[in-house]
């Protein structure tokens, strides 16, 4: 009997210890994210529109500035700030394969070897088939910004990471799927938004330097320009 009393003990004061230490650990975490969001509200040249918290073992905090047309990706190491326009891709990546990508129309037709082309330079679905107990089964989980930077070529965020692989009907890997899913489609948001000002770049008529003097030729013909406010127009057009 009081084996049993003995047992029960310790492991009653063996929860009460591991609680502290998890809360410990939890309220750690809790002020590194703190902290990160101070740093990023004191940039004034940065305005948060929507942020994406990373799971609390990794964290770091990724955020979009619509204002500014900027994205920031921050973590206890550094950052890294880049506008909109900087951004060619954005790639899932499980277990170091391509799950998903989509890229913006600057690139070469968009498209990716081995991979389905959706409408242009849409979502590229990888050659994943899905059903296998290995497929079923991730260890590591990330999403791949591509930047047209030199010095920064990429950004490669963990949204989930594991020494052994879990099932993805797991809760951990479910809330790293989840933070992976809401920045791809925040950058996807972005990547329509660049390729809308492309296309309506695109389709603005622009004026050749030979329509302009021709239209110029037009109205001093009908004597609404003179000779000489001709020729000041003329060498404006020819020395754009």
């Amino acid at each position: 009997m009081n084996w049993i009393v003995i047992i029960i003990i310790v492991a009653v004061l063996l929860f009460i210890v591991l609680s502290v230490v998890v809360q410990s650990v939890n309220d750690g975490l809790d002020k590194k994210i703190e902290l990160l969001n101070k740093k990023i509200a004191a940039k004034d040249d940065f305005s948060v529109s929507k942020q994406v918290i990373g799971p609390r073992v990794l964290s770091f905090i990724f955020a979009i500035d619509d204002i500014n047309q900027k994205i920031l990706y921050m973590t206890e190491k550094g950052e890294v700030v880049c506008s909109y326009s900087d951004i060619i891709s954005v790639e899932l990546l499980e277990n170091g394969n391509t799950k998903s990508k989509k890229s913006t129309s600057r690139t070469v037709g968009g498209a990716i070897v081995g991979g389905v082309l959706a409408g242009g330079a849409g979502a590229i679905i990888g050659g994943l088939s899905g059903g296998s107990t290995s497929e079923n089964m991730v260890s590591s989980l990330s999403v791949k910004i591509l930047l047209r930077d030199i010095k920064t070529p990429y950004l490669l965020i963990p949204c989930f990471e594991c020494t052994t692989s879990v099932g993805i009907s797991e809760p951990i890997y479910k809330i790293g799927k989840q933070k992976a899913d809401e920045i791809r489609d925040l950058v996807s948001i972005i990547i329509d938004k660049i390729d809308g000002k492309i296309e309506n770049n695109k389709t603005t008529p622009v004026l050749s330097i030979s329509d302009e003097l021709l239209k110029l030729s037009e109205l001093k013909m009908k004597g609404i320009l003179t000779e000489e406010e001709f020729a000041v127009q003329k060498n404006k057009i020819l020395n754009l």
